[in-house]
This record gives C-alpha cells, sequence and structure tokens, in this order.
C-alpha cells in the first residue's frame, strides 16, 4: 500500500468516525465525544506527501516566470 493509498484509507476511517459520533451523540454523548477524538488523532496522523517535480520542470517555471511581463 502506497502513502496516497494509506492516507485515503485512514481519512474515510476518521470520517465514518465522525458520521458514527453523529448518530450516537443523542444517545451517549460521552462515547460520541470519543469518537471524534479517534477521528482527530487518526487525521494527525496521515502525512503529506511531498510532490516530487523534476529539474526541468521547475526550469522551465522559473523560466516562465522570469519571461513573464508586467501589465
Amino acid at each position: 500500500m502506497n502513502l496516497k493509498a494509506l492516507n485515503r484509507s485512514m481519512y474515510l476511517a476518521a470520517q465514518h468516525l465522525v458520521e458514527a459520533s453523529k448518530h450516537m451523540h443523542p444517545i451517549a454523548p460521552e462515547y460520541s465525544d470519543k469518537l471524534l477524538k479517534d477521528a482527530d488523532e487518526i487525521l494527525a496522523m496521515i502525512k503529506v506527501e511531498e510532490e516530487k517535480v523534476s529539474e526541468d520542470k521547475l526550469d522551465s517555471i522559473l523560466d516562465e516566470i522570469m519571461n513573464t511581463e508586467i501589465e
């Protein structure tokens, strides 16, 4: 499993916990709060995947910026 798939799975798990919390709140508010806390902890574990840009692409972007005329 790659990082993107893992992050998506963790996000979906947290989203399900939030939905479950909404349904549990009228019945057991303390359990609802626990579910929200667990969802927050899962979201905190998600790691941002660094975007990899090639040197050529960076150079072309820089050239484009440098050659742009300001109106």
